[in-house]
């Protein structure tokens, strides 16, 4: 669990020329630590806040304050890029003449790359007709979308799903085998024919 404030600091009213305590109660604090993020110094004049490993939820604004009267601050802005990464769900999808199929990657990047789907010839697939490539958004993660209408013999064969920006280039490869369906299909035909037999010999 993360530090929180327990409740507000209470105003104190204070005679001059006595002390003053000032209570800030904090949950969760005990043991609490940042491995990642450390404070150093030079001669009390500048002071650096190091960030290992940094992470995508490290970007954003962060505050140098000075305790005065009135309290004084200046901000920076911490940006993280993120070189294009690739995930497939399915890499082997089965389909049969005449089905329509969907291919998927999964693609993470900042900023957003520019995908797009290729043929094992490499030629670019380009929507309409037979092919109807979308994407589909969650913030910084994109779902490309690949549908293939009315599947042919001619279609089986291997996809590549592409996305690059300007720190790199990823891809990814899904095959579309139409093996893989006549596969489960004699195999059930097989149990079949097996179950058949055995009622018959009863």
């Amino acid at each position: 669990m993360y530090p929180r404030f327990a409740e507000p600091i209470p105003n104190v009213t204070v005679t001059v020329g006595r002390d003053a305590l000032l209570a800030c109660v904090v949950d969760n604090l005990r043991g609490f630590k940042n491995a990642r993020i450390s404070l150093s110094y030079n001669d009390h004049r500048s002071w650096y806040l190091h960030v290992k490993n940094v992470q995508e939820v490290d970007r954003g604004w962060y505050m140098c304050q000075v305790n005065t009267d009135p309290m004084r601050s200046r901000k920076g802005y911490l940006q993280v890029v993120v070189p294009p990464m690739l995930s497939i769900p399915n890499q082997l999808e089965g389909a049969y003449i005449g089905q329509d199929v969907t291919l998927e990657c999964h693609t993470e990047a900042y900023p957003s790359s520019i995908n797009y789907w290729t043929t094992d010839r490499g030629d670019m697939i380009i929507s309409g007709g037979k092919y109807e490539a979308f994407p589909m958004d969650s913030g910084y993660n994109k779902f490309m979308m690949l549908k293939i209408r009315n599947i042919t013999k001619d279609d089986f064969g291997f996809y590549k799903c592409i996305a690059k920006n300007s720190l790199g280039e990823t891809d990814g490869i899904i095959k579309l085998d139409g093996n893989l369906y006549f596969t489960c299909f004699m195999f059930n035909l097989i149990n079949f024919v097996w179950y058949s037999t055995q009622l018959r010999s009863l």
